[in-house]
């Protein structure tokens, strides 16, 4: 039994060590990107709207996190390699750590996350969720295809990591 609850700036360390515990424990560092991973990266996310949402095991104990950021005009909105017009930029959500630890993967933590994200988001401002996953990531690529997002684009990222970019319209 695991709990979904929504994040809250006191969470930012916690949201951080579990990144990078689920990083450091991969055979493949290039899957999961996370360089940019920090509390500060946390909270920044969090004061431009973005939210986490936290999974707890049946004892209150942290098993997953899924982290989204708010990029606005920034270059880096995914939005832009989706071909989206400017107007619709501002409605981008970027979905940018979904992690599990590896003692609960196989639960469907990953897809339950970014349905709870997607009930903290009606009536809001977004319309696309989007996010990057390797290629090589089959586990993370199917969650998120079952979640009902699609591949609009592979291409390089994160300084020459191949990624395909994905998009779901909520609206």
């Amino acid at each position: 039994m695991y709990t979904f609850t929504r994040a809250v700036p006191e969470d930012a360390q916690s949201i951080s060590d579990l990144v990078h515990t689920v990083a450091d424990a991969m055979e493949n560092k290039r899957l999961f990107y996370t360089a940019s991973m920090s509390p500060s990266m946390c909270l920044s996310a969090f004061e431009r709207g973005g939210i986490g949402i936290l999974a707890r095991d049946g004892e209150g104990r942290l098993a997953g996190i899924l982290l989204t950021d708010v990029p606005g005009d920034d270059e880096e909105n995914l939005g832009l390699d989706a071909g989206l017009e400017d107007k619709e930029l501002e409605k981008v959500m970027h979905v940018e750590y979904a992690a599990v630890l590896k003692e609960h993967t196989g639960r469907h933590l990953q897809q339950n996350m970014m349905a709870r994200l997607e009930e903290e988001l009606k009536g809001s401002h977004v319309r696309y969720l989007m996010c990057t996953i390797s290629p090589d990531n089959p586990g993370s690529l199917k969650s998120a295809l079952n979640n009902g997002y699609r591949v609009v684009k592979t291409m390089e990222k994160y300084g020459g990591l191949l990624r395909h970019v994905l998009m779901k319209q909520l609206w």
